[in-house]
């Protein structure tokens, strides 16, 4: 049952108040991205600007709603418009679910390698349904594809079927596949057997160097910087000859007095293995760096599971009571009013809430 002129008066005028807070969320996303943060953002905040610019345009499309009906070349621009800015959205936060996965599972590296077929799903694919919906419209030749479609110009009445074939079987399959990365992420992280060894060359660190510097002894420490160790040695300003250099760097075990404080602190985690005390310092210190390290590269990880994840959750709640006003019209049961009111609200605020995810994890550290 088509809705009232009140009702739709109603419905358009919640969208129009909704809108412009989304509008102003995803611009303060996209300046702090492109203008603020642009050397240091990383990818995943990349596509959320990306996805912010896509909100944006989806947010302006509710704002003019269904006044433009009546010019049948600006309903049929912005109708195709809408439809690609619905495809790409669903398609970006896919990827930023694999994102997140992709450096759960093998590090940021890894992702990072994968930004173009992610860029090209996401922008690709709108174009193809595009293709494919205007020929589907051209072969069933009901007249004007773009028309009314409730909260925007879209595809029309006539087309009952292409409103939900060319978007909702899309985001349905997105959504089973969010739900199953998600699942994966989770049960790797969890899992008892779950190390972050494997990404230590994705991030920067380096073990093996690490645990290298200090093993190298006092033979390797002396042969370095010979002139510094033998002037702290013996308190001379000046570098002794070579021989001198040469006699001590092969000793072993250099004799120091009580005045050697400085060169013994010095040396104290270079000592070879031979000194039970120096070793131990030794295991000490390359324990204590590396869980450091890995201590920051969890939290990191943790704040990514939980960013993608609530851009996730937003985009569900965005998306489900759109999907089932949308099935309902389909098999023509009516739908109540409260519904497409609250599926109004809810793509209303698509825009808002992948934005207040973005400047919330911005906030809180």
């Amino acid at each position: 049952m088509p809705l009232t002129p009140d009702q739709e008066s109603n419905v358009l005028l919640v969208m129009r108040c909704v809108s412009p807070f989304s509008m102003i969320a995803t611009l303060a996303v996209i300046l702090h991205v492109t203008c603020f943060n642009r050397n240091r953002t990383s990818l995943i905040n990349r596509f959320q600007a990306y996805l912010a610019v896509n909100d944006f345009v989806f947010c302006v499309d509710f704002v003019l709603g269904v006044s433009i009906v009546t010019n049948a070349p600006l309903c049929t621009i912005f109708g195709f418009l809408h439809e690609f800015v619905d495809v790409c959205g669903t398609c970006l936060v896919v990827c930023i679910t694999h994102l997140c996965y992709k450096t759960v599972e093998r590090g940021s590296k890894a992702a990072a390698a994968l930004r173009w077929w992610y860029f090209a799903y996401s922008f690709v694919t709108p174009l193809l349904f595009i293709t494919l919906l205007w020929i589907a419209a051209t072969i069933l030749n009901r007249g004007t594809l773009m028309g009314n479609a409730t909260y925007e110009c879209w595809i029309s009445a006539a087309y009952p079927e292409l409103k939900v074939a060319f978007i909702y079987p899309l985001l349905w399959i997105h959504m089973v596949v969010i739900v199953i990365i998600y699942t994966r992420i989770y049960q790797k992280t969890q899992s008892s057997a779950y190390e972050l060894s494997g990404i230590w060359g994705s991030t920067g660190y380096n073990t093996t160097t690490i645990a290298s510097r200090h093993e190298r002894g006092v033979d390797a420490v002396l042969s370095d910087n010979p002139g510094l160790a033998i002037t702290v040695l013996s308190g001379s300003s000046t570098v002794p000859p070579a021989a001198k250099i040469q006699t001590i760097s092969k000793s072993r075990r250099p004799s120091l007095t009580k005045n050697d404080n400085a060169l013994s602190l010095s040396l104290q985690e270079h000592l070879p293995p031979t000194f039970p005390e120096a070793s131990l310092q030794r295991k000490i210190t390359t324990k204590s760096v590396k869980m450091d390290t890995e201590k920051q590269m969890r939290r990191s990880l943790n704040r990514l599971i939980l960013k993608g994840s609530l851009i996730a959750i937003g985009f569900v709640i965005s998306w489900t009571p759109a999907t089932i006003v949308r099935v309902m019209q389909l098999f023509n049961i009516p739908v109540p009013y409260w519904m497409i009111v609250c599926a109004g609200i809810c793509l209303a605020m698509t825009g808002l809430m992948n934005a207040s995810v973005y400047l919330v994890m911005l906030i809180v550290r």
